[in-house]
């Protein structure tokens, strides 16, 4: 019974023999690529260079298309022009509510301002009170509508309404010519009633507008009171809305322009804050959050990338070299911070560990310099990985916003881990440099299942995800490009001098001689990772007992 062969797992011999022979070729064709992807984040605009994946803070596009919230918000600001969002500031007095509300008014990003100051009187008691005393007393008796009112001619009153439809029709105001047209249809109507049924007319319309004008005569008397009017007179449901019980009256600014974008936002906030540096609401908060959302991942990814440096540089280095590269500027800047004492290490912690990692990576570089180039050959794959990924970006009009901002640290540890796989497989080997399979099989396992993983999010419908996505799965595949070409086709361009050594194994066997023994045996059968102990179980599933080859000769 003959044996099954087992399954190899994929070996990318293609690519590994390309490298292996042609790694300056490789490397300057990848080099090409890498310059022409990540030219895609730099933008010539206005005479001057730009970066061209932009920061979209706007929150509405992260929504999904058919939310209807969204929809109501945006028919809102298209048909009246105002927006729902407001910024708040609190005046102490009425009148400092009054004067705040006009210098907000006259800032350019300002459509009106909402306060109730406007319903108390603008001047203080003591100049109004003789005046209400006056109307007052004037009102005190009110005579009552007559009985008989006076004759109406309705001739008279006929031509003046024809005096007035006259020079009602000579003014070119639309809405003048609509009461003109008006006015034309009533008389018109009027001209055909007998004339009993016209003077009827006239005289109730005549006691009706006595009637009304003795009620507001009546309301306003009743209103003359010579007491001061407190903010205690007003409605209780709109005091409490904008009076606080400390005596805090609220005013609402409402900006002209839609505040969700960042630009017009920024423009809103500054002048707020330039009448009032303490004023809040919810475009303050929204404006807030957004810098905060996105200098916190800024700082995470610059935290996350310093953090790698000194992880790469205690497994690199050699033990001697190690020591004094991380003690050293540990040294100096716990000197600089006991010396200083006005820096709060913990406000600047950022910048000391920045200071230490350039510190010991430069007396690392004196002391042992070629793996400290290691260490850097490691981090190509997150940072050009992420210079390809912005690149990407531009061309493919993806910004970044508050959802997807998450990349920064995630593609730094995900590209170091390859760059990581990739150099320690480079140590490892001696001679020429050629990938071993399972360092390739290891990193495109891992990238493909985390793009797969990552990629699921492209079908959400809540445009935030769906970004979160296609960035993460652009940026993976521009660090598995680095990983996988540009890096070893640089590092086997590097070790093409590098001297073989000798077999330890091959000395405990005595070499035969005659003209069948092996003298120097094919490159694939060199000693290395991957065709050592861990990789004989490999190299026997590639045989094939069924059809045996004949034994092939070193020249």
């Amino acid at each position: 019974m003959e044996p099954r062969q087992l399954p190899t797992p994929f070996r990318a011999e293609w690519l590994r023999r390309l490298t292996a022979r042609r790694p300056l070729l490789l490397t300057g064709l990848s080099l090409i690529l890498v310059v022409a992807v990540g030219a895609g984040a730099i933008d010539w605009r206005q005479g001057e260079w730009g970066f061209r994946v932009r920061y979209d803070a706007n929150l509405l596009n992260l929504q999904a298309d058919d939310v209807e919230s969204v929809a109501v918000q945006q028919r809102i600001f298209r048909q009246s022009g105002a927006s729902l969002l407001y910024a708040v500031s609190l005046a102490s007095s009425p009148g400092e509510a009054r004067r705040r509300a006009e210098q907000f008014e006259a800032l350019p990003t300002v459509a009106h301002v909402e306060h109730l100051a406007t319903a108390m009187p603008p001047y203080p008691p003591s100049e109004t009170q003789l005046l209400v005393q006056a109307i007052r007393a004037r009102l005190a008796q009110l005579s009552a509508i007559p009985r008989d009112l006076p004759q109406i001619d309705p001739l008279t009153i006929g031509q003046a309404l024809e005096e007035l439809l006259t020079v009602l029709e000579a003014s070119g105001d639309p809405a003048v010519r609509a009461a003109a047209a008006r006015l034309d249809a009533f008389l018109d109507g009027f001209e055909k009633l007998p004339v009993e049924r016209q003077v009827e007319f006239l005289e109730s319309y005549q006691y009706a507008m006595l009637t009304a004008l003795r009620t507001e005569l009546e309301h306003i008397a009743a209103a003359a009171d010579p007491a001061p009017v407190t903010v205690d007179d007003l409605d209780s449901a709109i005091r409490d809305r904008f009076v606080s019980p400390q005596g805090d009256w609220l005013l609402r600014v409402f900006p002209r322009e839609q505040v969700w974008d960042e630009a017009p936002l920024a423009r809103f906030v500054a002048d707020v804050r330039s009448i009032d540096p303490e004023a809040t609401g919810t475009p303050l908060q929204n404006f807030e959050a957004a810098r905060q959302i996105r200098q916190s991942y800024i700082n995470a990814g610059w935290s996350a990338f310093l953090v790698i440096c000194l992880v790469l540089l205690i497994d690199m280095l050699e033990s001697g070299p190690k020591w004094v590269a991380l003690l050293a500027p540990l040294i100096v800047v716990v000197f600089a911070m006991v010396s200083e004492s006005s820096l709060d290490p913990w406000e600047n912690a950022r910048w000391l560990l920045t200071l230490y990692v350039v510190m010991a990576l430069a007396v690392g570089a004196v002391f042992d310099g070629a793996n400290v180039r290691n260490l850097l050959l490691a981090l190509t794959p997150p940072v050009v990985g992420l210079g390809m990924m912005f690149g990407a970006m531009g061309w493919l009009g993806v910004d970044l916003n508050p959802a997807n901002i998450i990349v920064l640290p995630l593609i730094l540890g995900i590209g170091v881990d390859n760059g990581v796989y990739v150099l320690h497989d480079f140590r490892k080997q001696t001679g020429p440099y050629r990938t071993s399979p399972s360092t390739m099989n290891a990193i495109i396992l891992t990238s493909l299942t985390s793009m797969s993983g990552f990629g699921s999010l492209l079908v959400a419908s809540h445009r935030g995800l769906a970004s979160l996505g296609q960035v993460l799965v652009i940026g993976l595949s521009t660090c598995l490009f680095v990983s996988l070409v540009t890096l070893p086709a640089v590092l086997t361009g590097l070790a093409g001098g590098r001297a073989e050594e000798p077999d330890p194994a091959s000395s405990e066997v005595p070499r035969q001689a005659g003209p069948d023994a092996p003298q120097n045996p094919p490159a694939d059968q060199r000693a290395g990772p991957e065709h050592g102990p861990l990789h004989r179980q490999d190299q026997r599933q590639d045989q094939r007992p069924a059809t045996p080859e004949p034994v092939r000769h070193a020249a």
